[in-house]
This record gives C-alpha cells, structure tokens and sequence, in this order.
C-alpha cells in the first residue's frame, strides 16, 4: 500500500480545529511532502515509511515561534491517523486521503 497522497488533518489547537492539507511522497522508504495550513506551508525531507506507518520532522512558525513538531502517523486505506509532537505537548490528527 502506498502512503503517497494529499490528506485533509483535522487536529485539535488551543486555536480551535486546524484542518491542514498533508502531502506524503513516497519513494524507498524515504518520504517527503509538506504540511500547509492558515499559518503557511511549512516542507519536509527527512521522514521515512515502514510498511502503513509513516514518520517525519519539520519546522513551523507560529506565535512568531519557529516550533519543531515530530510526527507518526499510521495510514489505512484512504485514512490517515496520528501524533504531531512539540515542545509544547503532542496533538493527535486524523484525516482522508482527497480522490
């Protein structure tokens, strides 16, 4: 199964439901995508797959903060669940892969 794709988060903030657009690629094991959101579009290069589950770090800025986040996810079909963790505490997500 391929993680490859465009996933709509839906993720719990202090500043109420954030519903960010995730893009995955896949290629060996290495991923690569970007996370975009009301606050910008923030990229990453450095995650990698295992089978369904899918692992990576990026930076974002928020509250004039750069804010490193590690995040795991587990993708199912055309759904996509997880934890985005900072310094701040962890957040879970879920979210569907767009057609």
């Amino acid at each position: 199964m391929s993680i490859t794709g465009t996933y709509i988060l839906s993720l719990q903030t202090p500043m109420g439901t954030q519903t960010p657009t995730l893009k995955l690629k896949e290629d060996g094991g290495k991923v690569s995508g970007s996370m975009a959101g009301p606050m910008g579009s923030n990229e990453f290069d450095n995650g990698t797959a295992n089978g369904n589950a899918v692992t990576w770090e990026m930076k974002i800025s928020a509250m004039g903060q750069n804010i490193a986040l590690s995040c795991n996810a587990v993708v199912d079909g055309d759904a996509i669940s997880g934890k985005m963790t900072s310094p701040m505490g962890a957040l879970d997500f879920t979210g569907k892969k767009e057609d």
